[in-house]
């Protein structure tokens, strides 16, 4: 049995039936092939801006590699920085490897005060996911002898824990405070900032 809407066809004069081709040809158009045009277009710009930022990569070859072996120079004697983990964690594995810093050179008895400062980075918060960056400056106070406080200063450096010792300030030893004289030698009062980089915690309520 043959379908009302062919009948229908069928039975209308040849400009009609050209006239519904012309419909269906238009339909087609906007349905099919002018979505398909514009993501090409779309497709096209994401290529040619990815094209660009390629050459401009390739041009800077010289600086790049100037950047880069800064860096890699600067992990050699510094040791590598972790990314800032999240204050609940940052924060306790930091003090525990100054802990064990100080003590493997000696230092039993240090003073130990924060300085907390939120960093209201955009570029920060964006590297991080949305969390802003806390700098946490830690002043230590103690004495030791001048030969330990130079390996102490080292593997502060070193590690990853640490974003870097930002001061450092030597005098004359304080009664009633001990160091590491290692049984004898001279001993100076140290003081050294040691900052660290942390996600901050959110404030809830």
């Amino acid at each position: 049995m043959t379908h009302p809407l062919i009948n229908s066809f069928k039975s209308l004069p040849r400009a009609g039936k050209w006239g519904l081709a012309a419909l269906a040809g238009i339909a087609a158009y906007f349905l099919v092939v002018e979505p398909s045009v514009s993501k090409a277009v779309t497709l096209a710009d994401k290529a040619a801006t990815k094209e660009t930022a390629l050459q401009a990569w390739s041009k800077d070859e010289g600086p790049r590699k100037n950047k880069e072996a800064a860096v890699a120079l600067g992990s050699r004697i510094y040791g590598n920085v972790s990314f800032p983990m999240p204050e609940a964690e940052g924060s306790p594995a930091t003090l525990t490897r100054i802990a064990a810093v100080l003590k493997k050179q000696g230092v039993r008895q240090y003073d130990l005060r924060e300085r907390p400062m939120v960093l209201k980075s955009p570029v920060l918060t964006a590297a991080t996911g949305g969390s802003q960056i806390k700098r946490i400056v830690r002043d230590l106070t103690f004495e030791c002898r001048p030969e330990v406080l130079s390996a102490l200063l080292a593997e502060l450096e070193k590690s990853p824990e640490i974003s870097s010792v930002s001061r450092l300030s030597i005098g004359p030893p304080g009664s009633g405070r001990a160091g590491n004289t290692g049984g004898g030698g001279k001993t100076i009062k140290v003081t050294i900032s040691v900052e660290s980089w942390v996600q901050a915690r959110e404030n809830k309520g």
